[in-house]
């Protein structure tokens, strides 16, 4: 069963591509009489596989240009993969950070819930005492914190 894309199979094809591209360097090397060195069929196999192709050095014989390109679809596979798998790994971050703001919202909303429990059975309370003929307890009078900004309809707030 194949396994998706992680931040751990990075590595992984990073390595892929590098010997991906060796191999395919050094089968240029042996293929084409126009690559003179293990060096340069090195530098064809890269500057195909990353669809560059600077032209300086190409391949002469017809196996050469099959094998060209076979390292061009590898090696635009082999990108594609390792583009994929850091894309990964970004969203991987961005998501676990959304999870714990979430998470901490959750949080909160439980303990605004728990208060208006308490602050409902309160009031429930008071509203049986008051049905028994108890006396009504003093009014609590809210008052908005220093936050609070004062709004007048002519556009007169106290400077503040």
């Amino acid at each position: 069963m194949m396994q998706g894309l992680s931040p751990r199979s990075t590595p992984m094809l990073l390595m892929w591509a590098m010997l991906t591209v060796a191999a395919f360097g050094m089968g240029l090397y042996w293929i084409d009489p126009a690559v003179h060195t293990a060096g340069d069929g090195l530098w064809l196999a890269f500057v195909s596989a990353a669809t560059v192709g600077y032209g300086d050095i190409v391949p002469s014989t017809t196996a050469g240009r099959m094998f060209a390109v076979a390292t061009i679809l590898v090696g635009n596979g082999t990108l594609s993969l390792i583009t994929a798998s850091l894309t990964t790994v970004f969203l991987n971050n961005e998501d676990r950070e959304r999870q714990k703001e979430m998470h901490r919202e959750v949080l909160s909303l439980r303990h605004q819930q728990v208060e208006m429990q308490h602050l409902i059975k309160a009031l429930l309370a008071t509203r049986a005492g008051q049905a028994e003929g108890e006396p009504a307890p003093p009014a609590q009078v809210v008052r908005p914190g220093p936050d609070a900004r004062r709004s007048d309809a002519d556009g007169d707030a106290p400077a503040g």
